[in-house]
């Protein structure tokens, strides 16, 4: 009876270990990242749950092992604050289309067209890509958020959360610039939809644009 009671024991401390082995003495992952051209812009979908709806655009998002030991990104989400409230998205995917043999999406208005080069960071993590000490991951990064556009200059505390596949984790926090907000004043929409060109005419399918107000 004693031995039992002492296996039963012995078991029940195994979760409690662990606990505290993930809580306080596994560091989290060592990861570098660098940002470039950052957009807080209005989508154009044909899908209704999509269109109108605000996004964080990053066109360039590139995460580097700085640390000793190869790691596998398994997620990266988007944490920020809205009317007090801390809000977390995960990362989703924008149709791209091929334009002069590039993989691309579009921002539009009324009289202009701005083509980018895209490459969905979903789809990279997907793969499931070790990355040596050293070593960096690239791709484009596209958040939905539920806040209304009118408001969008009301968030704040935006970070990347970014995780592992063991189950590390680091944030990183993001600060707006002006830039951020450029493509909503000049009332581009991002096309959730592949983007055709053709000769010189560049198109969409599915999506009619609108002029929309200036907030």
């Amino acid at each position: 009876m004693e031995i039992a009671l002492l296996i039963i024991g012995i078991v029940g401390l195994v979760p409690v270990g662990y606990f505290i082995y993930t809580t306080y003495v596994r560091k989290p992952h060592s990861i570098d990242f660098e940002i470039g051209n950052v957009a807080l812009v209005r989508v154009a979908s044909p899908n209704k749950n999509r269109d109108g709806k605000l996004a964080l655009v990053i066109y360039s998002l590139a995460f580097v092992n700085t640390g000793p030991a190869p790691l596998t990104l398994k997620k990266v989400s988007l944490a920020y604050t809205f009317q007090g409230q801390k809000c977390q998205v995960e990362l989703t995917d924008v149709p791209t289309g091929t334009v002069d043999g590039v993989e691309a999406i579009a921002l539009a208005n009324t009289k202009d067209k701005i083509m980018i080069a895209w490459t969905n960071l979903r789809n990279i993590l997907s793969q499931d890509i070790p990355l040596q000490p050293g070593a960096v991951l690239k791709g484009s990064a596209f958040f939905l958020l539920d806040v209304p556009i009118s408001c969008l200059r009301d968030i704040s505390d935006y970070s990347l959360l970014v995780g592992d596949y063991s189950g590390r984790h680091s944030t990183h926090k993001l600060t707006p610039d002006d830039r951020w907000y450029q493509a909503h004043e000049k009332n581009f929409s991002l096309m959730d939809t592949p983007v055709m060109k053709t000769g010189d005419q560049i198109h969409w399918q599915g999506v009619t644009l609108t002029t929309q107000k200036p907030v």
